[in-house]
């Protein structure tokens, strides 16, 4: 038997973001104004950075509303020029 999974998932919920870019000045703040173009003011952002300092790391959770603002978002962040991976 095959599982949709959307179909287990409640909405309004919890939705992580894993990004990683190119540690550049404007790489965080080109991720939370696309985040905020698809979703309320809240959310909870972790920073991490390799050690070299070549790449940044960026958890961002979201209160998601339904599966297509997760995949609109998703979409939007790849499209940063910086992010070289959103998961």
């Amino acid at each position: 038997m095959k599982t949709n999974f959307i179909n287990l998932i409640n909405f309004p919920t919890q939705f992580t973001y894993k990004i990683i870019g190119l540690s550049k000045p404007n790489l965080v703040d080109d991720i939370i104004k696309t985040i905020k173009l698809y979703c309320s003011d809240y959310y909870k952002i972790k920073i991490y950075h390799s050690r070299k300092g070549n790449y940044t790391s960026v958890n961002i959770t979201i209160i998601a509303n339904d599966i297509n603002q997760i995949e609109n978002i998703y979409n939007a962040l790849g499209k940063i020029k910086m992010v070289r991976f959103v998961l």
